[in-house]
């Protein structure tokens, strides 16, 4: 059967890099003056990330398991702009980064409590999650939020529980639905590269037919604004009991 496919994988890219933003700004993170990592740089969707984040922040941290891909990915993203980027394969590294986007086909975690600095923003696109359970028991101080997930424009009905409030979607299934919407039967995303122009436009055609970014969630619970609120003066309180001890 000639039937069009697409992972929603561009959509999916749009929504985590917008989604990291919008929580620094919320956790009075200014991303000019931020250091990010990419984590999982060197795949298909970590090295769009990195293009799409970069021009946003003051250094970029790439991180994978082979730095001679890093190295490449690391001279794509140079080639963009003046923003400084680096690459690593040491998760201790992680430490630096006032935001996260991270993106592996890890099977098991591979980001614990003591990967990361008192603010961090982490946005987890992965599944299985690349974030461990523990950091949000452990750690009060840093926003964990989960990639990819949108509001859908008008009364929809999926007759189906995803695990999230109603009118919600992954943004890989509303890349599909805006597909449909534009009436462009023919596969779009699809393969081991995704293109700056094919996340651009779909975010585009996306944000036309009305899906928006929704409010957060973190292992599968709303993070409300109270939260957020909570977890940047825990986070303001344990900087400045740093500042104190280490003058």
């Amino acid at each position: 059967l000639d039937i069009p496919v697409t992972t929603g994988d561009s959509y999916t890219v749009a929504t985590a890099v917008e989604g990291t933003l919008k929580a620094a700004r919320q956790m009075n993170i200014n991303p000019a003056q931020a250091t990010a990592a990419v984590v999982g740089a060197t795949g298909s969707i970590g090295k769009v990330c990195a293009q799409i984040l970069s021009p946003h922040v003051a250094e970029l941290i790439l991180v994978g398991r082979d730095p001679h891909a890093l190295e490449q990915i690391r001279s794509l993203v140079q080639a963009q702009g003046p923003t400084q980027i680096h690459t690593s394969t040491d998760m201790a590294d992680l430490r630096r980064a006032d935001m996260i986007l991270t993106v592996t086909n890890a099977i098991q975690a591979i980001i614990e409590p003591h990967h990361l600095k008192s603010g961090a923003v982490v946005c987890d696109v992965a599944r299985p999650r690349d974030v461990s359970k523990q950091v949000v028991n452990q750690r009060d101080d840093v926003l964990v939020i989960e990639g990819g997930m949108v509001k859908v424009p008008g009364q929809v009905n999926f007759n189906f529980n995803f695990g999230f409030p109603p009118g919600m979607a992954f943004a890989c299934m509303a890349e599909t639905i805006t597909l449909a919407l534009e009436g462009h039967y023919q596969s779009y995303t699809l393969g081991k590269t995704i293109s700056l122009t094919q996340v651009e436009k779909m975010a585009e055609m996306a944000h036309r037919h009305g899906f928006r970014v929704s409010g957060f969630r973190s292992f599968e619970h709303a993070i409300t604004d109270e939260t957020i609120n909570e977890i940047r003066q825990k986070a303001h309180q344990e900087q400045t009991q740093f500042n104190w001890v280490n003058p």
